[in-house]
Formats: C-alpha cells, sequence, structure tokens
C-alpha cells in the first residue's frame, strides 16, 4: 500500500462517520447531491484555522465560510465531471481503489486484534509495584507491553493464515531475470507477481532484492489478511464512495495539468512574465499580548521593561485564546499581512523590541518583534512545483465556470447562494 493511500484511509476512517452519515441543513445541491452545513463545519474543524476560527470577527468568519462553500461546490463539479469523462473506469483507478480496499480492511483486522490486548491484573499489579506509583512511566510500560503481545498476537495471527493458505513464497526468484509476469508468491487460488509490486523494473540497474523483498511481504500480508476478512455486502459502500469523491476530482486536475502545462519550458516562459511568484516579502517573527484594559496593558509594559518573560507574561494575562494556548507566538507573518495599527509599529521596530500599546479593533495588543527575515527573489529551479500549481490555478476558473454551465447548482438557503456571489 503506497503512502498516498494509507494517508486518504487514516484521513477518511477519521472523517466519514460525520461527514457522510448525518443528515443534516442542506446549503446547496449540485446535480442533486447535497452540501450540508456540516460539511462546512467540518472542513472549518479539521483546517489550520480551527483554534483561531472562533476569536475571529463575524465578516470574516462569513468569509471562511464562503470559500469553504465554493470549494466544496467545485469539489463536486469535479467529481461529475471526472464521472463523465469516465475516469472511475479506468484501469489505474480502479487498482487504486482496489488497493486502497485492501489496505481499509488490514487496518481493521489489525485494530481488532490490538483491541482484545488486556494487560493481565497480576501484570499490571507488578507494573504498580515497581514503577511506585509513577504514571508517566506506568503509561510507557503499559503501552510497551501491549506492543509486545499485539506484535505476538499479529506474528501468529499471519502464521496461522499462511499455513491455512499454503502459501509459498519464491524470494528466490528476485534475480536479473525478473520480469512483469515472474510469481514471487502463490497460495490457494492466489498468485502474486512482480508487476503486482508497483516497482518499477529497469533492466539496465541492478535489482534492489532487498527493497523488492520488503515490498513482497508487505503486500503478501495485506492480501492474505483480506483473503480471509468477511465483509458483509454493502458495508463498504460509504467509504468507497467517500474515496470516489476524494481522489476523482484529484484525476481530472492531474489529467488537466498535463493538457494546460505541455513541457517544462512553458513553465519557465510563463515564470519570466510573473516573477512576483518567487517574491518572498519580508518576514517578521512575531509574539503578542491582548489586553482589553489600557491601564493593565501600560503596567505590563513596565513589567515587560524590567525583565520579566513575555511569553509567561501572555501565558498568564492575554484575552486571546489562541495566543494563551501558545505562550503569545505567532510565529512568522509576511510583511504587510497584520492590521493596519500593528503594521505601522513593526516598522518602525527592532527585532528583540517590544513595542508601544498598540489598539485595534481586537483591543489592545504588545507585541514582540521576535526576529526579522529579509525579502528575498527565487529562482524557478527553488519553485517549479508552485509555478506549476499558479499556471493550474490560472486556468482553473474558466473551466470550473464551464461546468456550472453544464451541471445543476440550486440553493436552498438565500445566505449561502449570495455568499457564493460575493466570491
Amino acid at each position: 500500500m503506497t503512502r498516498h493511500l494509507l494517508s486518504i484511509l487514516l484521513l477518511f476512517t477519521t472523517l466519514l462517520p460525520t461527514a457522510y452519515g448525518q443528515e443534516e441543513q442542506v446549503l446547496v445541491t449540485v446535480e442533486g447531491f447535497p452540501i450540508t452545513l456540516h460539511h462546512v463545519d467540518q472542513l472549518i474543524a479539521s483546517s489550520p484555522l480551527a483554534d483561531r476560527y472562533p476569536t475571529l470577527g463575524q465578516e470574516e468568519q462569513s468569509e471562511i465560510r464562503g470559500n469553504i462553500l465554493i470549494r466544496l461546490i467545485n469539489l463536486q463539479l469535479l467529481y461529475l465531471e471526472a464521472v463523465a469523462q469516465k475516469l472511475d473506469q479506468n484501469a489505474a483507478f480502479i487498482a487504486e481503489r482496489e488497493a486502497f480496499r485492501k489496505g481499509f480492511l488490514y487496518k481493521r483486522y489489525m485494530d481488532r486484534l490490538r483491541d482484545q490486548i488486556r494487560v493481565p491484573d497480576e501484570t499490571m499489579k507488578e507494573l504498580v509495584a515497581q514503577l511506585k506509583g509513577n504514571s508517566e512511566a506506568l503509561d510507557a510500560a503499559v503501552a510497551q507491553y501491549k506492543t509486545q503481545q499485539y506484535q505476538q498476537l499479529r506474528n501468529l495471527a499471519l502464521r496461522q493464515i499462511r499455513q491455512q493458505l499454503h502459501l509459498t513464497v519464491h524470494s528466490e526468484r528476485i534475480t536479473q531475470n525478473l520480469t512483469p509476469k515472474t510469481i514471487l508468491a502463490e497460495a490457494d487460488n492466489y498468485q502474486l507477481l512482480f508487476s503486482d509490486l508497483d516497482i518499477p523494473l529497469n533492466n539496465n540497474e541492478l535489482i534492489d532484492t532487498a527493497t523488492i523483498e520488503e515490498q513482497l511481504y508487505q503486500q503478501l500480508e495485506i492480501d492474505l489478511v483480506n483473503r480471509m476478512v468477511r465483509v458483509e455486502p454493502g458495508s463498504l459502500d460509504t467509504l468507497m464512495e467517500a474515496f470516489n469523491r476524494e481522489r476523482l476530482p484529484a484525476l481530472l486536475l492531474e489529467q488537466k495539468r498535463q493538457a494546460w502545462i505541455p513541457t517544462e519550458a512553458d513553465a519557465r516562459h510563463w515564470f519570466k512574465q510573473h516573477r512576483t511568484l518567487g517574491e518572498i516579502p519580508e518576514q517578521r517573527k512575531i509574539a503578542q499580548i491582548v489586553l482589553d484594559d489600557h491601564n493593565k496593558a501600560e503596567a505590563l509594559k513596565k513589567r515587560l521593561a524590567s525583565g520579566e518573560s513575555f511569553y509567561q507574561m501572555a501565558r498568564l494575562h492575554t484575552i486571546d485564546p489562541y495566543g494563551k494556548q501558545q505562550a503569545g507566538q505567532m510565529g512568522w507573518l509576511p510583511k504587510g499581512t497584520a492590521m493596519g495599527p500593528i503594521e505601522q509599529a513593526l516598522a518602525q521596530m527592532k527585532p528583540e523590541e517590544v513595542s508601544a500599546v498598540i489598539k485595534t479593533e481586537m483591543g489592545l495588543h504588545l507585541i514582540l518583534l521576535e526576529a526579522v527575515r529579509p525579502a528575498q527573489q527565487l529562482a524557478y529551479e527553488a519553485i517549479q512545483d508552485r509555478v506549476q500549481q499558479a499556471m493550474l490555478e490560472e486556468q482553473l476558473p474558466p473551466f470550473l465556470h464551464s461546468l456550472q454551465k453544464k451541471y445543476t447548482i440550486t440553493f436552498t438557503e438565500p445566505v449561502a447562494e449570495r455568499s457564493s456571489q460575493n466570491h
């Protein structure tokens, strides 16, 4: 199973029960498919903005929700077009989908094995006595015990499956004479060919025996577990539908990328006309304390001037929930992206300097300028992926506009419609 498939598997096993299984307020339908308020909320909750979203103003929150709604609409349009172009019937997609299904069932089987593990009462008593009430050490010891037991249980289960299916592994065939049709393992009504490992075969290079053997046993483990798993008809329909809706739009965009960016020469020529893409503005690493009382802000300013820790003061006194959690540290901000009054103050400050009290609509701020990175101009080689992404995004809006005309979009909430029109 590839890393790409594993990442999708972990994403959907986390989000599926809520993202696709509940009746919710429908905001819009795209060719009959409902996009709900819950879908929007779910994306917000899983985004980097999740912690800060509740602290934003109503207008900013509305803008974020509108952008997310548009993203969901566009995703559905891309999915519909991918199906219309029969990308779901593509052999590579079908193979990837099957690998995902196998990976999910393998993970579920192993999770059930892990869930069977219990620490015996006698063992727990011995650990408690040995560690003398150290809860952290006890947690680590219990986790180590369960890991060891899981490995033993897993190895036993796999050994029984191999015996039951009469598995034979032909690792001796991993030689320079390998071909895609070389049979590397076989069991009852089962064969695993070299081509099933998805490893490029270049006859001009030496065979990497260790890598091939490692992938061989990984694939065997997944395949053989799947041979033993019993799946109720229809039980995976929701999961596989979610996979389709995630992967097919990406496949369509990969196809469009090849059409819109034919060669690297085209990308280099585009970059010469859009040099600003390679510009990195001055970056400022800042921390801040936000307060709601001017006298308290001035008092804290004096305490900081006397040498007290800015970060400790932020953790104790800031009214910004995100800042309190991060001890005031806000990370690196590009020049020009802070609120106006803060931007004006930063322009006059030097690294390690604390600002005067700054008033904004969010409150009263004390800003620590921790460090500054000067502006840069990057070469094409450093950002070629970003150049191609920008070229794709340049071509995408007219393509999406054509899909909006092709497929029926019906808003069921006037607010949702107004929000989409503003974007």
